[in-house]
């Protein structure tokens, strides 16, 4: 059996190197496209997807995961009875958005 294979609009899509600033609200291609008339010709070019709004809404994201990392740190800090615990060094770092990948497995 294979995976699910996701289907979207150029338009709802994004190249992965640009998954960083984007994947909250894009689909990432998870195949490599290193032509530039296609990447033009579909609308798949940077400042499509570093637009303000687009970069705020992945920040937001990130700051989102970062609370539930930390909150979660937390609980498991109380469970075991440990006090004082810094919740950074708990966390073990931040996680992205979730877009999901376009032609793959997603």
């Amino acid at each position: 059996g294979g995976g699910a294979v996701a289907v979207a609009a150029p338009l709802e899509i994004r190249l992965a190197s640009e998954a960083w600033c984007c994947s909250h609200r894009f689909h990432i291609l998870d195949h490599d496209m290193s032509a530039p008339v296609v990447v033009a010709a579909l609308g798949w070019s940077s400042e499509a997807a570093n637009d303000p709004i687009t970069v705020a809404m992945q920040l937001r994201r990130v700051a989102e995961t970062y609370d539930g990392i930390v909150t979660q740190a937390r609980a498991r800090a109380q469970g075991r009875g440990v006090q004082g615990s810094s919740p950074s060094s708990a966390a073990g770092g931040v996680g992205g958005g979730g877009g999901g990948g376009v032609g793959g497995g997603g």
